[in-house]
Formats: C-alpha cells, structure tokens, sequence
C-alpha cells in the first residue's frame, strides 16, 4: 500500500494494513546467544523466504529491510535516508545485531497483506 510512515512505526503500519504476520524481537548480547537464534530463527524458514527487519532507534530515524536466504548467504536489499539507490549486500546474524546503531532488531515473516 502507499501510505506513509517513519521506520521507527513499521509495527504501527503491520498492524493496520497487514492481516497476519510474525514479529520476533533479537536484542543484542554481548554472550552471542541472540545472534545464535537469530540464525536458527532464519534458518528455520525455507529458502528464499521474505523478511522485513526492523531497527527502532531513539532519538533517531529507524531503520526497515527486506532480506532473504539464499543458500548459506543471507541477503538485504535497502536503501539510506535521501539515497535515491537501494543497495545489495550479503549480511549475516551478527552484522544485524551488532551493526552501528541496532540494539534490537525485530524480524517480521509469514506475513499475508
């Protein structure tokens, strides 16, 4: 749909126009567990499954993903504030729970619009 939001209130927009879908919150750990369940979690779901990842920052523009597994690689499409370009890169769990910024990471998946 187009309709407006700030990433911060992606949870806002799932919950209007979005009729199912699964949020899981990962915090980041200095213990490495929630990286270790955040690849479980993503490993659990065949291939090529859709993910859209959120970053709430306080203070601070948030930050939305898609993502998807293809193979053993972990692939994000996304795009910076007033770059017009999105961009492809390979990640993986511990970049997502530990890059500049991102305290807790909330994956949304399974969802039906």
């Amino acid at each position: 749909a187009k309709k407006d939001f700030l990433a911060n209130d992606f949870e806002l927009y799932a919950k209007k126009y979005i009729n199912h879908y699964r949020a899981v919150k990962f915090d980041r750990d200095s213990s490495g567990q929630s990286t270790e369940r955040l690849h479980d979690y993503l490993w659990s779901f065949p291939e090529r499954t859709p993910f859209i990842l959120q970053w709430r920052r306080t203070g601070q523009y948030g930050h939305i993903a898609v993502m998807e597994r293809i193979g053993e690689h972990l692939v994000i499409y996304q795009a910076s504030m007033n770059k017009h370009t999105a961009r492809k890169d390979q990640t993986t769990p511990q970049i997502l729970l530990t890059g500049y910024n991102r305290r807790t990471l909330t994956v949304y998946s399974e969802m039906n619009p």
